[in-house]
């Protein structure tokens, strides 16, 4: 076995301890731009240096041992401590940082430039990165360093992030305005369900809650159309092609072309909030970022 992963502790902790947190040595090796092998010398020398076993391995899918469960909380804590150590000494020695962000469509496109406008005041030269990511890899990315996501409120997060909400929407249905369901006074769930209606799948809060919703009322129904795009979305709405189920957010502008209804009685409203790991130290740059007002017109 090479003698760099003997003597390389540190990136033994990671090919360990993202293994063990994405589930598979392919993704670990995806997540950390390395080869399978490598990251599976990593974790026998790891394996090796502490006589113990960290992984079961059962057709080819790797289950952490007792032993492995243990070492997992140790290597998480050791790990980020020594991003926090990386994160002061840039700021000690006036490196110029990079606010990175990590924001779905939906954030991306609605709720990060009223953000980022406000910031901008008072941090005209500060280096941002803005990286898309959908509900499951949001979180992966603060893991590995981003700095703040910002996401709808629809997963139970741990305790390891401070949760800042940001702004809540209702929910409402979104029709042309000729569409046979404009001409209703009251619209039910079936009557949703009798017509083609698009979901934006990259928000998942209202995708699962509309097909959770109908399926708990024993409405039979999948959607046949799904877009990430928001805008994409609306156009096909606004030409009469299907409705759709929608935050606020995306009702920004007013279209005389749409037909909306308010579907409160069905659904809760959904917060838009941002994610901030708890054992990072918070510079003043991402304080702002925090802190910067964000006004919306159509709450």
């Amino acid at each position: 076995m090479s003698k760099a992963y003997q003597e390389n502790y540190v990136q033994q902790l990671k090919g360990f301890y993202y293994t063990a947190y994405l589930g598979s040595v392919s993704k670990a090796a995806k997540f950390l731009y390395l080869s399978q092998p490598s990251i599976s010398l990593q974790i026998k020398a790891l394996e090796n240096t502490l006589n113990v076993q960290l992984f079961k391995r059962k057709s080819k899918k790797m289950f952490l041992t007792e032993h492995g469960k243990v070492f997992f909380k140790e290597a998480k804590a050791v790990l980020e401590n020594i991003d926090s150590l990386f994160n002061k000494y840039k700021l000690a020695a006036k490196v110029e940082p990079t606010l990175r962000i990590v924001a779905n469509h939906g954030s991306m496109q609605y709720i990060l430039p009223k953000k980022l406008k406000s910031f901008r005041q008072k941090f005209p030269d500060q280096k941002i990165e803005v990286i898309y990511a959908n509900a499951d890899e949001g979180v992966k990315h603060l893991d590995s360093g981003a700095d703040i996501y910002i996401t709808p409120l629809s997963f139970d997060f741990s305790d390891d992030y401070t949760i800042y909400p940001v702004v809540s929407f209702p929910i409402y249905l979104m029709a042309h305005k000729n569409h046979p369901i404009s001409k209703l006074k009251k619209i039910s769930l079936t009557d949703i369900a009798n017509y083609d209606i698009t979901l934006p799948s990259d928000d998942m809060s209202v995708f699962r809650g509309v097909k959770a919703l109908m399926h708990s009322k024993g409405i039979d129904y999948e959607p046949k159309l799904s877009f990430r795009n928001w805008e994409l979305m609306k156009n096909f709405v606004h030409e009469d092609l299907t409705m759709s189920i929608v935050t606020g957010l995306v009702l920004q502008t007013k279209d005389p072309n749409l037909f909306i209804y308010d579907m409160s009685e069905y659904f809760e409203p959904v917060t838009y909030c941002m994610l901030v790991p708890k054992f990072r130290t918070v510079p003043d740059y991402l304080q702002e970022f925090i802190d910067s007002p964000t006004s919306f017109d159509n709450q």
